[in-house]
């Protein structure tokens, strides 16, 4: 029988999510309101515009007040406020985006235009990342790897829009 992996070893809990959607204002939603942030900061890496491989660096600023939050964070199909934090980035991004936070840098493999594999280069298992939108918001799942071909969800993010979007999201979200 297969121990299950601890909290710490699970590589999803190395990625939130950022919204840079808004001109010169960021927050981000990490694992955790307790994950600890390198002091370098977080490398971004952006799902919608996407790109190709992660850059450096947003750094989490202050807690968002709880009436503020805007990113929830689902735990089966309960709704949660996201520990969500302001946020800067070390190098101001080309424009503006919604995707993920990754701590260190990770391999990006892209599998089609709304999943993408995560590996980084201590682990050989990679996370699979699902995203799509609905006329409302960016779904983010995130799931570990539980064997070849197998899949542990582990969190599942929705960040609202603040404009309008083609949904492209199966229909049962």
């Amino acid at each position: 029988m297969t121990k299950p992996a601890s909290p710490e070893t699970l590589l999803s809990t190395r990625i939130g999510v950022v919204d840079a959607s808004a001109p010169g204002a960021a927050l981000v939603a990490l694992a955790s309101a307790d994950q600890p942030v390198p002091a370098e900061g977080l490398h971004y890496l952006p799902l919608s515009p996407a790109a190709k491989a992660p850059d450096c660096c947003v750094r989490p600023q202050s807690a968002v007040p709880a009436r503020d939050v805007a990113i929830l964070r689902f735990d089966g199909d309960d709704a949660q406020l996201a520990a969500e934090h302001s946020a800067q980035f070390t190098r101001a991004p080309d424009g503006a985006f919604m995707g993920l936070t990754l701590q260190g840098k990770a391999t990006v493999t892209r599998a089609t235009e709304q999943r993408l594999f995560l590996q980084w280069p201590d682990r050989k298992v990679s996370v699979r990342v699902d995203h799509c939108f609905s006329a409302e918001g960016m779904h983010v799942r995130v799931a570990d790897s539980a064997g070849p071909g197998k899949w542990q969800p582990a969190a599942y993010y929705y960040l609202p829009l603040k404009a309008s979007v083609q949904p492209d999201c199966p229909l049962e979200e």
